[in-house]
């Protein structure tokens, strides 16, 4: 992505610079006019929505299933009493949205930890924060009653950044590539929260 962002384009030939009577472009109707003006709010309204819900809702969830683990491992069976005991599902539940991961990744990014610095500036900004700049960059060059050229110069750059949609993909790689641990009782499973997420990046 930072590289495309380096790449300079290429020269346009002479032959193409000549200048060439364009048609004037037709008139749209009323319904496109409507259509153009309340299409920018109505997309940015929804995408805030959206977002702001996809990331207070949890969008991965882990728990333990103990009718899973003893079907898999009948061995355990016979410590089912200590293990019932433990109250492993209640213990082990989590439910985690993109909130909690920031917030937890603050935490640990104040205790010097380089790792979560990083992983906290390509998931707060990257993930999150890039992409309401982009969106809040086309809704300026929308709203523009003059050319609007530097808002979407700033948009081209804020989408090649925006990582949302990379966000939920690899939420659905991990959950998938987590899947073989329901032999040993242990559900990694989506959340309610990606699907707002997804709906986010649609209108993104």
């Amino acid at each position: 992505t930072l590289s495309c962002l380096g790449t300079p384009p290429p020269v346009e030939p002479e032959e193409a610079r000549s200048v060439v009577r364009v048609a004037a472009a037709p008139r749209r109707s009323a319904v496109a006019r409507w259509a153009a003006r309340l299409g920018p709010p109505v997309l940015g309204a929804a995408f805030a929505a959206l977002l702001a819900l996809g990331v207070a809702t949890p969008c991965m969830t882990l728990r333990v299933d103990m009718d899973l683990l003893y079907e898999h491992r009948p061995s355990l069976k016979a410590w089912s009493g200590i293990l019932d005991a433990l109250d492993l599902p209640k213990l082990l539940h989590s439910e985690v949205s993109v909130w909690r991961c920031v917030v937890a990744l603050c935490h640990w990014a104040a205790q010097g930890d380089l790792n979560c610095v990083l992983a906290l500036v390509m998931y707060a900004l990257f993930a999150v924060l890039v992409p309401v700049m982009d969106v809040a960059a086309l809704l300026t060059a929308a709203a523009s009653r003059g050319p609007a050229d530097s808002a979407m110069a700033l948009s081209r750059v804020l989408r090649k950044l925006s990582m949302l949609d990379v966000s939920i993909m690899g939420t659905l790689v991990v959950v998938a590539a987590l899947s073989s641990m329901r032999e040993n009782g242990v559900v990694i499973a989506l959340g309610r929260g990606l699907l707002p997420l997804l709906g986010a990046e649609l209108c993104h």
